[in-house]
Formats: C-alpha cells, structure tokens, sequence
C-alpha cells in the first residue's frame, strides 16, 4: 500500500512540472527566437505557422493543455505541427510531423511520425498501422546495417516497440519529451508519466487534414466588439467621463445588453465601484480617471492631488478572474469574458486564452496594491502591469491588449527576456 501511494505521489509530482502555454505567449516565444537558445524557428518556418488556427488540446491525465500550431505548408502527405509547453517553468516546443500512408484513415492513423527539434534535427520517430504504434526509428550507428533506412535524410533504423501496445489517439507525453535517461541519441528534459495526447485530432490521422477545432482568438473577439455599435456607444460615454472625478463603468450580460454599475460604496469612494456579478455577465468596462484635488490638505492646507494608475488595478484582475470562475460555473464560453479599462491615456481591455481549472482568486488581494504601484512606478504601466500580473497573481493566459484609437488592437506580453513584446492583432 506504501508503494502504491508513493508511486501516485510521484505521477501527480511529475505530472505538476507541466504548464499550459496561452497562444499568445507561444506565438510571442518562436517569434522572438533570438531571445531564447530554446527558440530557434527559422524565419522562412515561422512564417508557415498558423497562429490563427492554434489550439490548446487537451491532455490526458493532466489539468493542463498542450498548444498546437499547424503549418500552412501541410498538405495531403505531410501534417506538420509545433507543439509547446512549459516544463519546469521553461517554455519547451518541438515539431510533431505526421507522414500518412495512402491507406490511413482518421482516428486510425498508418503511417510515420516524427519529432524534431525547431532547427529541424532528429528527436525521435515511430511507425504506426491502423492507430497502433508498431516500430519505433532511432538513430544508427555510423556503420549502416542491412535494417538501417535513410528517411529525412538521415540514417535510421527500425526497433520493434514491445509488447504492450502504444495508439496515436494517446501518444505518451513522455514519447514526444522524453523522460529520465536516454538511449535514442538525445538528451530529453523530462515528461510526466501518464500523460497523453491524441495526435490525431488536428488532422494528421488521415491523408486529407481535418477541419481545425474552434480557437480562441482574442484579435478577433477584441475586434467584433470595437465594431459593434453599442459596444462603442458605452466606450465613447466612458470616454466622455474621464475627465469627473469619480469612476464610472458598464458591465455587459450574455445578450449583449448592459448594467450600469454604481460609484463607490454611497458615493463616498471616487475611485471604486460597485460591482456584483451576476450569473448571466460576460464583461465589465469602467474609466480611470484623470488626476484631481481631493478634499484631503496637506500640512500647508492645500488640496492634495490624486493620481490614479490607467492600468487595470489588482482588484480590477480580481473582477476578470470572478468572471471567469463565473463563465465555468454558468456555462458562458470563456472567451467571451473580458475587463476594459479606458483613460485619457490609453484603453486596454484583457482577455484569457489559458486553463480555466488555473483560475483562482485566494490571493491577499490588499497586500498587493503596494507591490502593484511599485511595480507600475518602476517598470512603467505595461511593462510594469505585466510583470505584476506574472510575479504576483501567477495564473497563465490572462492576457493584455491595447486598443488604439483606429480601433485595432495590439497584444502587450512578455518576452522570454521579460522585456515588453508587442504585437499587432491581424
């Protein structure tokens, strides 16, 4: 029974190394490859990827989610994808390509597969027939055999897989990363046992490719709601309003309607607003205003001057997490879900293309307001605002945007240098 228990212990312990990617922070890592040893996607590759058919699919035996980005290049007899991950807190991708044969058919893939690093050498491959993996290819030694094939360009050749069968719909985790030692010739950063992934669902399982899943796609929902004319009508009255000296906001239900929300608690708080969220709301957008005399004096009796940051607070993060928790619990697509903040500075509106299981909000929400203004005042809003989000709240995907004044939108994450990446939405 020790043993046992041990043994779990240890598959949830290996099983916790691994870290959803959101898209955006995967696009932004191979797009910044000169940031990262871990990134070295050719220019000529990255611009085959196909950021706006991404997904994040699912793995099993494991709350987090595997980020898929397919290539504009596949075709019939080749379906190449990039799939990234986090692995002890380092982002880690590879290039999973699937080779069918004329006889392969979806869910039951025949075939070659392959793994390669982003510089395109050799990680590892297998052979399969009607979805079970049956040889697997390794590297030969510099003697060639009789059994030894030239495939990609280099010289493999085929070991036969043991007995316990392996299928293409659960590919083990650890046989795309690796785990412990090595005996094909690299040198893996380790996996998680009992992870798997089904590598056929983005289209590799049959020779024609499949109609990709749904992606959530913050350009676009960003971009539907700045078009849509009373969405922009509450925008323009807030930004009418940035200029009083109290807040004031809108929160928006699944219908499209919208609720005003109340100053303060009475009036008495310029700088907060009331804000219960109900089960059918999908959004809130509320202005910071711009700097003003309180009645506060100082020591010569004059009205001190108030500030506030035009960046999202920490208690207008927490208000998007409850909103998320709020989607899960109610079935509102989580995509649907954002937080806008308008000033006389900037807009900037947030949105989550991460792992709703991760969302939590038991944070000491007070004991952050200081670290947030240091952060704000050291590092600047968006940098300094991003860096926040990461060191303190620690939830993957919520992600940043700007919304200028045209109306489009441009993606605000951090580099793999922590240094502001911006990236305009297509």
């Amino acid at each position: 029974m020790t043993n046992c228990q041990n043994d779990e212990n240890l598959t949830k312990q290996e099983q916790s190394r691994i870290k959803t990617v959101s898209i955006e922070d995967a696009k932004a890592f191979l797009t910044k490859s000169s940031n990262s040893p871990s990134a070295k996607l050719a220019s000529s590759k990255i611009s085959d990827l196909e950021f706006d058919k991404a997904t994040l699919e699912k793995l099993n035996g494991s709350d987090q989610l595997l980020t898929v980005i397919p290539f504009s290049t596949n075709n019939e007899v080749r379906n190449d994808r990039v799939l990234i991950t986090k692995i002890d807190d380092e982002i880690r991708s590879v290039i999973f390509s699937m080779q069918p044969d004329e006889n392969s058919v979806k869910d039951s893939f025949s075939g070659k597969m392959f793994i390669y690093s982003l510089e395109g050498d050799f990680i590892n491959g297998y052979r399969a027939k009607d979805g079970v993996i049956t040889t697997q290819f390794v590297k030969s030694n510099a003697t060639t055999s009789s059994t030894s094939k030239t495939i990609d360009g280099g010289e493999l050749k085929e070991v036969v897989i043991g007995p316990k069968p392996k299928l293409t719909n659960a590919v083990s985790y650890d046989m795309i990363w690796g785990s412990g030692g090595s005996s094909i010739g690299y040198s893996p950063v380790g996996g998680a046992s009992g992870v798997t992934w089904d590598a056929t669902g983005g289209g590799g399982g049959s020779s024609s490719p499949a109609t990709p899943p749904a992606v959530n796609d913050p350009c676009k929902s960003i971009n539907d709601q700045t078009i849509d004319p009373a969405f922009k009508a509450k925008m323009d009255a807030l930004k009418a309003k940035t200029s009083l000296k109290k807040e004031s906001g809108y929160a928006q239900k699944k219908d499209g309607s919208f609720k005003e929300l109340q100053n303060g608690s009475g009036g008495t708080n310029v700088n907060s607003l009331e804000f219960n969220i109900e089960p059918d709301m999908v959004g809130y957008m509320h202005v910071h205003i711009d700097p003003y005399e309180s009645a506060t004096l100082d020591e010569d009796g004059n009205p001190q001057e108030e500030a506030p940051i035009k960046m999202f607070s920490p208690d207008d993060v927490k208000q998007f997490l409850l909103l998320l928790i709020n989607a899960k619990t109610n079935g509102i697509p989580v995509e649907n879900v954002f937080g806008t903040m308008v000033s006389s500075s900037g807009d900037y509106t947030l949105r989550f293309t991460g792992n709703i299981a991760d969302v939590k909000t038991n944070q000491n929400w007070n004991s952050l307001n200081p670290i947030y203004i240091a952060a704000i005042a050291r590092d600047g809003k968006e940098l300094g605002f991003l860096k926040f989000l990461k060191d303190n709240i620690g939830i993957n995907g919520i992600s940043l945007y700007k919304i200028k004044k045209d109306g489009k939108s441009e993606s605000k994450s951090l580099n793999a240098n922590n240094k502001l990446n911006s990236t305009p939405c297509q």
